[in-house]
């Protein structure tokens, strides 16, 4: 998403950067508390479809005459799978 940035929106490249860092950085931060308490399988269910709907909001944003909000949300939800998925404490395979 931030290779797209500038095709996404040109005037807010950085409000696309942040949407696309900070939600997998507050669940990597927080993620040691809690990815034990989901299952392992639930978590890689969980990111398949974040990153479906992320990529579905992002192209119908752009279709939609160019609703920012709904790509931002979809950068979002991309960003969550990037966190949410096997990036961190994925050791109990």
């Amino acid at each position: 998403m931030i290779a797209g940035a500038k095709h996404i929106s040109p005037s807010a490249v950085g409000l696309v950067y942040t949407a696309n860092v900070l939600p997998s950085f507050l669940v990597k931060l927080t993620g040691p508390y809690w990815f034990h308490l989901v299952p392992y399988q639930t978590r890689i269910h969980a990111a398949a479809l974040l990153m479906a709907a992320s990529f579905l909001l992002v192209s119908v944003g752009q279709v939609l005459d160019n609703n920012l909000a709904l790509q931002l949300f979809g950068i979002v939800l991309g960003s969550l799978q990037s966190g949410f998925g096997c990036d961190a404490g994925c050791t109990d395979v």
